[in-house]
């Protein structure tokens, strides 16, 4: 059985002051992986310079059931290759406090900065009548379990959480760090604050596009508009069922609104690439401030204040009248649940990919993409591990591929609208550069799916070995 209380120095001025006092202290340099870790306890592999142990825990707060044993070389290097999170490592100087077993243990690596004194007892009597010395700059966290060792293979070192009003405050102000989130914080107010970031941003583009036609206010407000979608897709209990799907659907239209404008900005500068004839130039720069005065004169009438302003009062839902089963989940359990269930719908849709798999198919895993890395931008800072670091840049390199792969097979769409055109159809000249370009399209999509080809088993695997982790916090 383990006894322990816990607790956080400010720095390492503490140890530096009790050595310089002539305390006796015993210097180790430790370095441990987990193995395990799921609600009955941990399995952790320990480098001590002394020797390499395997310790089993089981149980939470000031006492838990501890088991451990020597191992061979070969079975802690063995260990690091199946690790859950990141390694721990740790300079630890042992020493005696008023009679009892204590350790300061000064982080490294990731962790450098973190800073935790143990102080070990025989019973749990002991342990409630220790009275720590009158120093300064300590905070005890035996009941906090962010700092438990596994926790901080995990997730790295707790952050000062803020509060929800301030993670608003920053939201209205179309800022947000995701590292401030407390893991713990309900997923209804969690994603609250992340969707009311995304409506502010969705306002501040609509407006600056409206005022300056630049198609970079286009491009945020559109994106704002697809994060918020995908959320709604990939949490589809945070809310209750009807206030979902209405939204979605809303922004679905929203977004339908842009997207020729869109599809032919895309075009352009794939012409300009080329020395095509000025005239199909010309026809799509027309058709392109065509779409910019329908599109101005749909946002500039109000056409969809209505429906923002109804997604804005569900925002300020503070009594929960609109939540749904999932949104008293923490924010950490809940992103875990939709990254685990987002990743293995990508990892099945990737495996039925095939050289006869019809484009239609790639652009349906391309929407996953996003989806998926739209979660991850939000909900992966709650964890810390390098299967999810390999699997999100992975992800966004794969997503890029799938982008263009879309775009090309979009402007073959454009080709044909272009061709049918009567001012191209006796234009011989014409129709000739455009009948080139489609069969440049034409090779790069296909080259472009082979490279998707070649690189999903990669993926599929950065997927799977994420199970573990996302497992652990269910």
């Amino acid at each position: 059985m383990e006894i322990e209380r816990k607790f956080r120095l400010d720095s390492e001025n503490l140890l530096s002051c009790l050595i310089q006092e002539g305390l006796r202290v015993e210097k180790a340099s430790l370095c441990q992986v987990y193995t395990r870790i799921d609600k009955e306890g941990q399995e952790r592999f320990r480098s001590t310079g002394k020797g390499f142990f395997r310790t089993q825990k089981r149980g939470k707060g000031l006492a838990r059931e501890e088991i451990e044993e020597e191992v061979t070389t070969q079975a802690y290097e063995e260990a690091f290759k199946h690790a859950i999170g990141t390694p721990v490592q740790k300079q630890r100087y042992s020493f005696k406090l008023q009679s009892h077993e204590a350790c300061i243990d000064v982080f490294e690596g990731p962790l450098v900065g973190l800073v935790l004194m143990e102080v070990e007892f025989d019973c749990v009597e002991d342990a409630h009548a220790f009275t720590l010395p009158p120093w300064e700059g300590i905070t005890e966290v035996t009941q906090n379990e962010w700092y438990k060792n596994h926790r901080l293979a995990l997730y790295g070192a707790p952050v000062e959480n803020a509060p929800k009003a301030y993670l608003l405050e920053q939201a209205l102000k179309r800022e947000l760090d995701m590292r401030l989130f407390s893991p713990s914080l309900s997923s209804y107010d969690a994603f609250r604050v992340i969707l009311t970031q995304l409506y502010a941003t969705i306002e501040f583009h609509q407006q600056g596009y409206l005022e300056t036609k630049e198609n970079e206010h286009l491009h945020q407000f559109r994106v704002a508009i697809r994060k918020t979608r995908s959320l709604l897709q990939c949490l589809p209990e945070l809310f209750d069922a009807g206030i979902s799907e209405r939204f979605v659907q809303g922004f679905k239209t929203i977004a339908r609104q842009t997207n020729t404008k869109r599809d032919l900005d895309v075009f352009g500068e794939f012409l300009s690439t080329f020395s095509a004839l000025p005239s199909i130039a010309l026809h799509v720069e027309d058709s392109r401030a065509s779409e910019d005065e329908k599109i101005s004169q749909t946002l500039g009438v109000g056409h969809y204040a209505p429906f923002l302003a109804e997604w804005k009062m569900v925002l300020e839902d503070e009594e929960g009248f609109f939540k749904g089963p999932k949104g008293d989940l923490t924010f950490q359990s809940l992103s875990a649940l939709a990254l685990k269930n987002r990743m293995e719908t990508m990892a099945r849709k990737l495996k039925k990919l095939k050289e006869t798999t019809p484009l239609a198919s790639f652009h349906r895993v391309r929407i996953e993409f996003k989806k998926l890395r739209y979660l991850l931008e939000y909900c992966g800072p709650q964890f810390s591990s390098k299967p999810l670091k390999r699997a999100t840049k992975t992800a966004k390199a794969m997503q890029e591929i799938f982008g263009v792969l879309q775009d090309r097979d979009v402007q073959r769409t454009v080709l044909d609208g272009i061709e049918a055109h009567p001012s191209f159809v006796s234009d011989v000249e014409a129709v000739a550069a455009l009948e080139a370009l489609r069969e440049v399209l034409g090779h790069e999509i296909y080259a472009l799916r082979e490279r998707i080809l070649l690189k999903k088993k990669k993926l599929i695997r950065n997927l799977v070995a994420c199970a573990p982790l996302l497992d652990a916090h269910l």
